[in-house]
């Protein structure tokens, strides 16, 4: 497939500092097809031309869930904004097509609605009422946002749901026929499932 070209001003990261408890065991290490699922994950991000994506391993303010990872990113990034997926979505890797459609498609709505815009997100639940969406990976986000960030982890406010609902953010509708490449492996059972597709 022809690798798309990167857009300007965006960092890509993986989040891959996760205890993985649910688990049992590192989900970064766990291998499929061959590979790791974190080497699935950064060879999904080259395919769209993001030849050196980062890898989030430890964070700034450890136990504050994905987003300790966000943040620790954006402290660092030098791009207006940054694009994240998580070390366990192995899938991604075998869906070029549909997360190149997702990086063009974010970019899409942020430059339609303007500079309030913060957050792109994965609507993760294909019938959440429009009052109620449930945020997912990939999720695509404004550099600036880190200071709310930190204010949010300082406050005990640790989900991506509660940053999507206290920021200005948008939600990316996944076409059916990709849905399943994006789909978090956060315990055996959902590994099993995933092996058994």
């Amino acid at each position: 497939m022809k690798r798309v070209r990167k857009p300007t001003g965006c960092a890509a990261f993986i989040l891959a500092g996760g205890r993985s408890r649910r688990m049992g065991v590192p989900k970064a290490l766990i291998k499929w097809r061959g590979k790791t699922w974190l080497r699935h994950s950064v060879e999904a991000l080259r395919s769209m031309a993001f030849p050196q994506p980062r890898i989030i391993r430890k964070d700034i303010v450890p136990g504050a869930g994905p987003l300790g990872g966000i943040y620790t990113a954006l402290c660092d990034c030098r791009e207006p904004w940054a694009f994240f997926i998580p070390c366990d979505m192995p899938g991604l890797n075998q869906a070029q097509e549909a997360l190149n459609w997702w990086l063009t498609e974010a970019f899409k709505l942020a430059d339609a609605n303007g500079e309030r815009v913060q957050i792109v997100f994965t609507q993760s639940r294909k019938n959440d009422p429009p009052e109620f969406q449930c945020a997912g990976f990939p999720i695509m986000m404004r550099t600036s946002i880190h200071a709310l960030l930190l204010q949010m982890i300082q406050s005990e406010k640790k989900s991506l749901q509660k940053l999507v609902a206290e920021s200005e953010s948008l939600p990316l509708k996944l076409p059916e026929k990709w849905r399943s490449h994006f789909n978090n492996l956060n315990t055996p059972e959902e590994w099993d499932w995933f092996n058994a597709m």
